[in-house]
């Protein structure tokens, strides 16, 4: 339908198709072809009693259907055949019988127009339809093809159409999108062009080259023609066929390859494939008949113009210019022979002293930047980190100055954190601190891009910005952790052409050294605080839970309890008093028992439920029924829960449902568990609602309040147990409703019983 919805028809009417059930949603006999309208209306054609439409409406992913009107072909139990769309809300039917009608649905079905084999039509027996693009109606029958030309006939009196004679009962049409025809017969399968049902003529059976295959190309039917094959590409092999496939045993191919010098063609046969292995460079010309076997003549023919190409080694222009590549590489290779031998010399010299000055080099470097390893892995917070990394910026790489920035990711600022020379004092504090935003001077153009940047001459850079003074050269190396720049390492100084690669190499990995420490100082900081969270937590969850524990048996069950046992024993009843008795001591030992343990076996809940539902049961003169009920799949041993977290649940059912309901009560308890290890405890009354039981409590004012803050600890207990466990545990309740009444409570607990 429009809704993406499927629906399947069958002998007993329509199904709405599900994952999980199929829905019956109408009930209809005989029910032979479907098809929804763009009104919504569902159009029935029922085997042998006409049409039926139903109004479709949604709901909250329900389907609601009304039957809106009937329609039946004067024919006598005529058959339905096939039902499409029309165009200006139109329905094109196609019966056994009776043909074709085009109907229209206002406040009934309405037949617009009819055609059957009087009117033109080549048969009674309307098996497919299939409207096209165009406008045209293609109709399939018992007895072959009809075109009908939509437009045109809406213009005369009678319909305007083709017939097309294909001597094959048509089953199904289908238009693809290449703009062919696929139809299926009682003869086999029919592939035509649309163009070919535009002509005046029966479509005739046509040969197409389908496929050619060389090397690195496979099955490449688009290839154009006089195509131009590389010379490594020789060996190609051609598929051919016709798309009309009646009648096939009949059809026979020959094909003959010209300009391979064997211009004889091949014996007819049924086998549609040619192959042509190790061809000379040159032009070749493919033909291929199909040929009926029948009598021999041919039907169809089908012809490939190709190229085989010179590999470019055997062409006049590539020896031409190897020949003279080989003269002039022999000619550079004598000239750069003498000069290797005149600079050879001269190199070693220069080697020996580079690599003097770079074993120095190296050797300052690795010093420095040790240093400063071990003196930023002592430090225990990031202040304390930048400040003694911009200390030592000074004290070992002979700076004047030196500023670190962090950047704040909610205004998007630079903001001085540390500092030494001139902003600084000795108290660790800067001396007027600036925020610059990101993108704004050298400092914000660095934590933008990333990258470092050393100034020789500031006067020429328009971004400098001036904090205390002016000074000629600066240089800025971002902190980058995580691909994120999160800060700057800015130095200026008063002489141009100041810093050095040398220092920029020592600033890179000292801002490298900063992200990892800085990393690891926020990661210890959060374990920290989650440690911290954690025990919060727990220590918040074990006086939930006690406090629950506390909570689930209402004083007004304990009293009522002792009073029935009292009444027993005034009675004479001493049997019944000490069965009463037993249990309630048995409940009350259990509870106790398991006040100090988070979690307990699901076969130990259940234990402690049947208990207690056994005491409801006699306390109440068995005036309701219980059932629980618990999964194939379900090892009560093995699976544990939280404990007596479902007892409020069951006592605010038999308190504010069943018994303020007259007739008979019934409580179920249903335990399932799923494939992802999440247990689903349903608990169903047949009582008087949730609304009901509201204004009982406004009628009774201050009756039973310990139960309402029993439930509110536990909606409290899950919601920390799903926020420790990192799970679902959880609780919805919600009304059963029996054609639009309320007919009791049913409330799904959702626990997580995973490791």
């Amino acid at each position: 339908d429009n809704k993406k919805n499927v629906l399947v028809g069958g002998i007993s009417g329509i199904w709405l198709l599900r994952t999980n059930m199929p829905q019956l949603i109408i009930s209809e006999p005989d029910v032979r072809t479907i098809m929804v309208d763009e009104r919504d209306v569902l159009w029935i054609g029922r085997y042998d009693n006409g049409i039926v439409c139903y109004q479709l409406s949604y709901t909250q992913g329900v389907i609601n259907t009304r039957k809106l009107t009937e329609w039946k072909t004067s024919y006598t139990q005529d058959h339905s055949r096939v039902l499409i769309r029309g165009d200006n809300n139109t329905v094109w039917y196609g019966t056994r019988f009776s043909g074709l009608y085009q109907l229209q649905l206002k406040d009934s079905i309405k037949a617009l127009k009819h055609f059957d084999a009087q009117t033109g039509l080549s048969s009674d027996f309307v098996q497919s339809l299939c409207l096209l693009p165009n406008s045209k109606l293609l109709v399939g029958t018992a007895d072959g093809l009809d075109m009908i030309d939509v437009p045109a006939f809406y213009a005369v009196s009678t319909a305007v159409h083709k017939k097309f004679n294909f001597s094959s009962k048509i089953n199904q049409i289908k238009f693809s999108d290449d703009g062919r025809l696929w139809m299926a017969t009682d003869d086999g399968i029919l592939n035509l062009a649309i163009t070919q049902l535009e002509s005046d003529k029966n479509p005739q059976a046509e040969l197409l080259i389908t496929a050619i295959k060389a090397k690195g190309i496979e099955n490449n039917k688009n290839l154009p023609d006089g195509y131009g094959f590389k010379y490594n590409q020789n060996t190609v092999t051609f598929w051919f066929a016709s798309p009309t496939f009646i009648n096939e045993n009949n059809m026979l191919y020959t094909w003959v390859l010209e300009g391979s010098g064997d211009n004889n063609w091949s014996d007819p046969a049924h086998t549609n494939t040619a192959g042509f292995a190790d061809l000379n460079p040159g032009k070749y010309i493919f033909k291929a008949k199909m040929i009926d076997g029948a009598n021999g003549k041919t039907i169809s023919t089908a012809q490939y113009n190709f190229i085989i190409r010179k590999p470019f080694w055997k062409q006049y222009w590539f020896i031409a210019l190897l020949v003279l590549l080989s003269a002039l590489f022999l000619y550079r290779l004598l000239k750069l022979r003498e000069k290797n031998i005149a600079e050879r010399e001269a190199q070693k010299t220069e080697l020996q002293k580079l690599k003097a000055d770079n074993y120095q080099y190296q050797l300052e470097i690795e010093q420095v930047v040790s240093y400063f390893a071990s003196s930023i892995n002592q430090k225990n917070s990031i202040d304390e980190l930048l400040w003694d990394v911009a200390r030592n910026c000074i004290a070992r790489l002979g700076f004047e100055d030196c500023v670190i920035y962090l950047v704040d990711d909610r205004r998007n600022v630079l903001v001085q954190k540390a500092a030494w020379g001139h902003k600084t004092n000795t108290e660790n504090k800067i001396i007027n601190p600036i925020d610059i935003p990101v993108g704004r001077g050298i400092v914000g153009a660095v934590a933008k891009s990333g990258k470092a940047e050393i100034v020789a001459d500031t006067g020429k850079d328009h971004r400098y910005l001036i904090d205390d003074d002016i000074r000629l050269s600066e240089i800025a190396v971002p902190i980058i952790d995580d691909g994120k720049v999160i800060g700057v390492i800015d130095s200026e100084h008063p002489q141009k052409n100041f810093y050095t690669e040398r220092h920029l190499q020592i600033l890179v990995t000292i801002a490298s050294l900063c992200a990892d420490k800085i990393d690891k100082i926020k990661a210890e900081q959060l374990t920290r605080e989650k440690e911290i969270e954690v025990l919060k937590l727990q220590k918040d969850l074990a006086t939930s839970q006690l406090t629950t524990l506390r909570a689930q048996m209402n004083p007004h069950f304990i009293f009522n309890a002792l009073n029935s046992i009292q009444q027993f024993i005034l009675q004479g009843n001493v049997e019944e008093a000490n069965r009463y008795l037993s249990r309630f001591s048995k409940l009350q030992r259990e509870i106790l028992n398991n006040s100090t343990q988070q979690f307990i076996t699901l076969e130990k809940e259940i234990e402690i439920l049947t208990l207690y539902l056994q005491l409801e049961e006699l306390r109440f003169g068995h005036t309701f029924t219980y059932q629980v009920s618990i999964g194939s799949n379900i090892e009560t041993a093995e699976i544990r829960i939280p404990t007596m977290i479902i007892q409020p649940f069951i006592e605010n059912a038999i308190w504010h449902g069943l018994m303020a309901k007259a007739g008979g009560k019934k409580l179920t308890i249903d335990f399932a568990l799923t494939e992802d290890d999440f247990l689903i405890c349903t608990i169903k009354d047949n009582g008087i609602g949730r609304a009901a039981s509201e204004l009982l409590k406004e009628v009774r004012p201050g009756q039973d309040k310990h139960q309402s803050r029993g439930l509110s600890l536990v909606y409290d207990r899950l919601g920390m147990l799903q926020q420790q466990y990192k799970q679902q545990f959880q609780a919805d309740v919600s009304d059963i409703r029996e054609d639009s009444t309320v007919a009791g409570t049913q409330v799904v607990l959702t626990m997580y019983t995973g490791d």
